[in-house]
């Protein structure tokens, strides 16, 4: 069956399921889909018979209306032992599904690192009654535990999780980064972060200094997240925490993994961030 196939196949089965108030378990590309609450998302009991919503198609495929968060798990052939969540962006209104997200999870899988692919309720979509501190940072913090709690399941080292970010996803992921705490057990701190052209407003972010080492990257001509990460380079450098950080001239915003990217950070920045990873002793 080719990938196109297998996505109308699953999206029929997302909406099927979602109204019989059933799990998803099976993704596009037969991947495990592994819900954070099974029993239902606190806060989202009024809408949880409401199916996801996907527009577009290839790298502009977005998905909203996302009321079951969930993770998708894409598992290399040859495992690191390096597990990443990965919240895509989307403004808070929608996911940008394909090349922050899947996309991404094929560039790791061949280096060994597992990836989960994190759907995250929205705060900002039209008639959302979410917020980003109260919902999206739970599904991360929640995202973080399930990987933890199943990560001998996935051939993962518990203390090597990591989460990664764009835009408005790596927001919630440097306050993932900087507001963990511990929950039955079990703790939400991500190992490693990294934060490609993060949403962040200067000053929104303060670093404790038991915050995880961080990989920093965006475009100088990207004017938002430019300015917001010096802010959070200020924050982790006064904490103490080793940071590693790049900014290309040009590139602008969203650019993601795209098959035949252009432009010099758009083809690059993964391999620089696969360096870093390296650098800290993740894999060789």
């Amino acid at each position: 069956m080719g990938w196109g196939l297998r996505r109308v196949v699953y999206r029929i089965a997302v909406m099927k399921n979602a109204l019989l108030g059933f799990v998803l378990v099976v993704s596009c590309w037969g991947q495990e889909v592994v819900p954070l609450w099974p029993e239902g998302a606190p806060g989202s009991e009024a809408r949880k018979g409401e199916p996801e919503k996907q527009t577009g198609a290839g790298d502009q495929e977005r998905i909203a209306n996302i009321h079951h968060p969930s993770l998708t798990v894409y598992l290399p052939e040859k495992p690191t032992g390096v597990g990443i969540v990965v919240c895509p962006g989307g403004g808070h209104r929608h996911l940008a599904i394909e090349h922050e997200g899947r996309n991404v999870a094929k560039y790791f899988n061949k280096l060994g690192v597992a990836v989960f692919v994190l759907k995250y309720r929205l705060a900002k979509a039209e008639g959302s009654t979410y917020t980003v501190e109260g919902h999206a940072l739970a599904d991360v913090k929640q995202a973080m535990r399930v990987v933890r709690k199943r990560a001998s399941q996935w051939g993962v080292d518990e203390k090597k999780i990591g989460v990664m970010g764009f835009s408005a996803g790596g927001e919630i992921a440097a306050m993932a980064s900087a507001r963990f705490d511990v929950e039955g057990g079990v703790s939400s701190r991500p190992d490693f972060q990294a934060l490609i052209y993060p949403g962040v407003k200067p000053g929104m972010i303060e670093f404790p200094k038991d915050a995880p080492p961080a990989f920093l990257l965006c475009a100088d001509n990207d004017q938002g997240p430019s300015i917001g990460i010096a802010s959070m380079y200020q924050s982790l450098k006064k904490a103490g925490v080793p940071t590693e950080i790049h900014i290309y001239e040009t590139g602008g915003h969203g650019f993601g993994v795209r098959e035949g990217a252009k432009t010099l950070v758009a083809k690059t920045w993964m391999d620089r961030l696969a360096d870093w990873m390296r650098g800290r002793g993740l894999f060789s």
